[in-house]
C-alpha cells in the first residue's frame, strides 16, 4: 500500500452492552463490555480497483497497511467519527493498532452532507447509483449481533430474550461479508463525490479537532435540572386533576388537551401544513396547541378560567419535551475515568445551508438566558433542587430551567470561557444581500434595529421591532406573523398584524425585491440549463440533475432535480379589515429533491423566494462563522469547544486571552464579505451564557 499513489477506506463492526444511541459513540467506545468483531481495509489505487484485508481479534495487522497508516496516508470511513473513537479507545489499547492522526481522517458522510446528500451509507449509495449497495439483510443481523446482554457478571453474549445466541461462526462469516460491502459502498461513493472545497475543508479539520476536544459537563447541575423538571411535571399534572371536573389527566397530551377545550368551548386555532403523498404536495388544515396557538388563546380575555389554567399550564409544560432529552445528553459523558468532556456533539454540514447541526446534548437548541439578574439565584435554588424556591423567583419554573441550561456547558478547574456572538447576525446577512441601504447605515451607525424597525412600522415597541426583523424578513404572511408575535410576548390582532406586515414590506423594499428577485433568477435557471442567472450578489446555475445556487464565499446550495410545476393550492390571507380569507392561488412552484427526515431517502420539497432568500442568508451567515473558527483555531491562547449559529467558545487558561481580541477575531471580514456590517459582543466566565 503506497500512502502517495492509493488511499484507505475502513469499517468496523462491534458489539456492546450499551446502547450506542442513548450513549453516544464515545462513551460507547469507552465501556468495558464493547469490543470488535472485524475490520475491514478497502486499499484503492484507482476508482475501480480496490483490495480488500480483513482483520479479526487475534490476527496481526499486515505491515503494509502499517506503513501506509505511518506514512499520513488517508483513511475514509463513512460517519467517521464512531471509527475514530473505536481505534483511539479500542483498537490502539487493547489490539496495537497505530495511532493515526485526525489530519488523515476523511468522510463521505461529510462529503455527501455539502452536496445535501443523504446522511446514511445506505441512502448515499443508492443516490449516487454506486457499484456496491449496502447489504440490508446483513443490516439485520449486525443490530442483532451488535447487542449484548450480560449473562453473569463480565461475562456478555448477543443472546436475544428468546434465548437465542446470534455469535456463530456463520453469523460471523456473515459479519465480515456485510463489512466488506460496506467498505465497497464507501470507496464507489468516496469517487463520486466532490471533494471539499479548500475553505470548507480548513473548516472541516478545525471541526475535527473541536469534537474531539468536546465540551466540559457540569453534571450536578444537570441532575438537579433533572430532579427539578420532574418534581414540576408532577405538580402541573396533580394541578390539572385536581379541578372540579377532572376532564383532564396529562395537559401535555394535544388529544385529550382538545377534547377538553372543545367541551368548554374554546375555539382551537388551525394550522396549515404542508405534506407530501405519492409525490405529491398538498396542504392540510389541522387544529394545533403549539406554542404559538396556545398563546392566542390565552390571550382571549372571554377564556374559560380553568381552561385558562390548563393552557397556562400547558405552555410551561412544552418545554419538559426538550428538557427531557437531559438525562440522555449527561449520559452521554463519560463517567469512568474520564475528563467529564461530552464530544461529538458538533455535526459538520448538518444542514441544508452548511449549517452545523448538533447531537446529545443539542447545543444548537439551547434557549438563549433571559433571566437577566434573577440568572444566579435562580440557578442557586435548582442547585439545591428547591422547587418552592423557583417558583417564589418565577412564574414558569420549567422555561427557568430551560433558560439555564447553556450554563451546563462549564470551564473545567484552572480556566475559563471567553465567548463572543455576532449580534443580529441574520439581519445584517439579509440587508446587506438585498442591498437594503437604510438597515445597512443604521448598522454602521451602531443604531438599535429593533427600535428603527418598531418606528418604522408605527411603534415605539422594540419587542414588536425585533419581531419585525426576525420575523418578517422571509416573507411571512400575515397569520404566521400574527402567531410568532404571540408566540414572543406580543399579541397583535389580525387588522393590526396586516398594517405592520404591509408598513414593513413597503420601508424595507429591497428585501421585498431581493425574494422577488432570487425567485425569478432561480426558476430561469431551471428554465434554461446552463446559463448563469444572478440576483445581485447571487448566482444561480441549473443542469437536469441539480440546481446550484452560489452566494458570495463561493460556496454553492444545491437543490437536486429541479422543476417548475403548475399547482393549485388554498392560501389563508387577511384583508385591510383583518378578515382571514382563503383563496385557491394557480401558479408555478419550483421543486427539488432533499434529505427526508428519515436521513436515508430524497424527498420532493418545494420553495419559493422568502425560503430562498432564507436559505442565502443564512449560508452566508454560517461560512462567515465557519472562517472564524480556522481563525481562533490557530490562535494559540484560544482552544475553541464549541460554537452555535451565531457564537463561538474558547478555553483558554484562567487570566489568558482577551475579550476584545476574541470579538476582534472572529468579527475580521473574508474578502469576499466587504461591506458586512458585522458586529459581536463577548464575555468572560466559567459557564457558557450565549
Amino acid at each position: 500500500m503506497d500512502a502517495l499513489e492509493g488511499l484507505l477506506a475502513v469499517d468496523i463492526e462491534t458489539k456492546s452492552a450499551v446502547d450506542l444511541k442513548k450513549v453516544g459513540q464515545w462513551k460507547y467506545s469507552r465501556d468495558d463490555s464493547t469490543d470488535v468483531y472485524c475490520v475491514v481495509f478497502g486499499y484503492a489505487e484507482e476508482p475501480d480497483r480496490y483490495t480488500f484485508v480483513e482483520w479479526t481479534p487475534g490476527d496481526a495487522l499486515p505491515q503494509g497497511l502499517i506503513d501506509y497508516l505511518e506514512a499520513g496516508g488517508t483513511i475514509i470511513a463513512h460517519n467517521a467519527s464512531f471509527e475514530v473513537s473505536i481505534w483511539r479507545n479500542i483498537l490502539e489499547p487493547r489490539y496495537g493498532f497505530p495511532p493515526v492522526p485526525l489530519e488523515q481522517w476523511d468522510d463521505t458522510q461529510v462529503r455527501g452532507l455539502a452536496l445535501n446528500l443523504p446522511v446514511s451509507l445506505d441512502g448515499l449509495a443508492k443516490t449516487l447509483g454506486c457499484r456496491t449497495q449496502k447489504d440490508e439483510a446483513g443490516s439485520k443481523l449486525m443490530l442483532k449481533m451488535s447487542k449484548l446482554r450480560e449473562i453473569e457478571a463480565g461475562v456478555y453474549e448477543p443472546i436475544d430474550h428468546q434465548g437465542h445466541n446470534y455469535d456463530t461462526e456463520a453469523n460471523r462469516a456473515r459479519l465480515l461479508a456485510y463489512c466488506l460491502d460496506d467498505v465497497g459502498a464507501t470507496l464507489d461513493a468516496f469517487f463520486l463525490l466532490k471533494p471539499l472545497r479548500v475553505d470548507e475543508a480548513l473548516a472541516y479539520e478545525v471541526d475535527k479537532r473541536v469534537n474531539m476536544r468536546g465540551v466540559y459537563i457540569d453534571r450536578r447541575f444537570a441532575q438537579a435540572c433533572i430532579a427539578i423538571v420532574e418534581d414540576r411535571k408532577r405538580e402541573l399534572d396533580r394541578v390539572v386533576l385536581e379541578l372540579p371536573q377532572m376532564e383532564i389527566a396529562d395537559a401535555r397530551d394535544p388529544r385529550a388537551l382538545k377534547a377538553f377545550l372543545k367541551a368548554r368551548g374554546v375555539k382551537i386555532p388551525t394550522r396549515t401544513r404542508k405534506t407530501i403523498a405519492d409525490g405529491e404536495v398538498k396542504y392540510v388544515k389541522t387544529e394545533s396547541t403549539d406554542k404559538a396557538a396556545v398563546a392566542a388563546m390565552l390571550a382571549d380575555p372571554l377564556l374559560d378560567a380553568e381552561a385558562r389554567i390548563v393552557l397556562s399550564n400547558r405552555l410551561e409544560a412544552t418545554k419538559a419535551t426538550s428538557l427531557a432529552k437531559l438525562g440522555r445528553a449527561i449520559s452521554m459523558v463519560d463517567g469512568r475515568g474520564s475528563d467529564g468532556r461530552l464530544r461529538f456533539t458538533l455535526q459538520f454540514h448538518g444542514a441544508h445551508t452548511g449549517r452545523w447541526a448538533s447531537s446529545g446534548l443539542q447545543v444548537h437548541n439551547l434557549p438563549k438566558d433571559k433571566l437577566g439578574p434573577l440568572a444566579l439565584p435562580i440557578r442557586q435554588a435548582i442547585e439545591r433542587r428547591d422547587l418552592e424556591a423557583l417558583k417564589f423567583l418565577t412564574d414558569r419554573p420549567l422555561e427557568a430551567v430551560s433558560s439555564s441550561l447553556r450554563s451546563l456547558v462549564i470551564a473545567p478547574p484552572g480556566r475559563e470561557l471567553i465567548a463572543a456572538d455576532y449580534s443580529a447576525v441574520e439581519a445584517r446577512v439579509l440587508a446587506w444581500l438585498a442591498g437594503q441601504a437604510d438597515v445597512l447605515q443604521a448598522f454602521w451607525r451602531g443604531q438599535d434595529v429593533y427600535v428603527k424597525a418598531a418606528a418604522d412600522v408605527g411603534s415605539s415597541e422594540r419587542q414588536l421591532g425585533k419581531v419585525c426583523v426576525l420575523a418578517l424578513g422571509y416573507g411571512m404572511g400575515v397569520v404566521t406573523f400574527a402567531n410568532t408575535a404571540a408566540a414572543w410576548g406580543v399579541p397583535l390582532e389580525l387588522k393590526v398584524a396586516y398594517e405592520i406586515q404591509k408598513a414593513w414590506r413597503k420601508t424595507n423594499d429591497a428585501i421585498v425585491e431581493f425574494w422577488r428577485a432570487l425567485e425569478k433568477v432561480a426558476k430561469a435557471a431551471v428554465d434554461e440549463p446552463g446559463t448563469v442567472f444572478r440576483a445581485g450578489k447571487i448566482r444561480a446555475v441549473a443542469t437536469a440533475f441539480c440546481l446550484a445556487i452560489a452566494i458570495p464565499s463561493g460556496r454553492s446550495l444545491r437543490y437536486w432535480k429541479p422543476r417548475i410545476v403548475q399547482t393549485e393550492k388554498t392560501i389563508k390571507t387577511v384583508d385591510a379589515a383583518g378578515t382571514v380569507v382563503e383563496k385557491d392561488v394557480i401558479g408555478e412552484e419550483l421543486r427539488y429533491y432533499t434529505i427526508g427526515s428519515d436521513k436515508t431517502t430524497m424527498i420532493e420539497e418545494s420553495t419559493y423566494g422568502g425560503k430562498l432568500v432564507e436559505n442565502v442568508t443564512q449560508a452566508v451567515a454560517r461560512d462567515l462563522l465557519a472562517a472564524a473558527t480556522v481563525r481562533v483555531d490557530r490562535h494559540p491562547d484560544y482552544e475553541l469547544v464549541m460554537h452555535v449559529h451565531d457564537s463561538l467558545v474558547a478555553e483558554v487558561e484562567a487570566g489568558a486571552g482577551d475579550v476584545e481580541e476574541f470579538c476582534r477575531l472572529i468579527s475580521r471580514l473574508p474578502p469576499w464579505a466587504e461591506g458586512l456590517p458585522l458586529v459581536s459582543h463577548g464575555y468572560r466566565d466559567t459557564r457558557f451564557r450565549g
